[in-house]
């Protein structure tokens, strides 16, 4: 019974579909999809961390660098990236009370994890640097450079795949351009 209800669970969080009546897949998430995700992630998260610079508690900033610093020594464990990567990017909003904001960010997120979910975690060094930008802008009370540290961060990884996808659509450009 467990397992029925976690599967229900997961069909209702998009993350999977019902391919018959005995069968579940992983959903699958189009490019175009992943993109207007990512649209939509940059105006909801931006307004997140704008919204949270004045009300943020120093101490709950300080857990967050402190969690991202600790990271550092799981490299390997793309779990463990992850399930930080879900706390940073749902932190801000959780921070003002937006629990709805919270929610939907964290709807958004799971499309973008579908997108890639065959792919390793890659720009982790990058991404945790991105992150520390964002929470010093935070802690310097700087609404305008958090929101522009956010706006940054998503559209670097909208590049990645990009880049991730025309590698795919050619594969010997490598070749051509050594």
């Amino acid at each position: 019974m467990a397992v029925a209800v976690a599967l229900v669970r997961l069909v209702g969080e998009g993350m999977l579909e019902r391919s018959n009546e005995r069968t579940y897949r992983v959903r699958a998430v189009t490019t175009r999809e992943f993109f207007e995700c990512m649209q939509i992630r940059e105006l909801l998260e931006c307004h997140a961390v704008e919204t949270a610079v004045p009300v943020v508690s120093d101490a709950d900033l300080e857990a967050l660098r402190a969690e991202l610093i600790a990271l550092g020594d799981t490299a390997e464990d793309d779990m463990a990236h992850w399930r930080y990567d879900n706390r940073f990017h749902s932190f801000f909003a959780v921070a003002t009370g937006q629990e709805l904001l919270a929610a939907t960010i964290i709807r958004m997120r799971v499309v973008a994890r579908l997108f890639r979910i065959s792919s390793p975690f890659h720009r982790k060094a990058e991404i945790d640097g991105e992150h520390l930008e964002i929470i010093d802008a935070v802690a310097a009370r700087d609404a305008t450079r958090a929101k522009a540290a956010m706006r940054t961060h998503l559209a670097n990884l909208r590049d990645e795949v990009r880049r991730a996808i025309a590698a795919e659509a050619d594969p010997f450009h490598r070749l051509r351009r050594d």
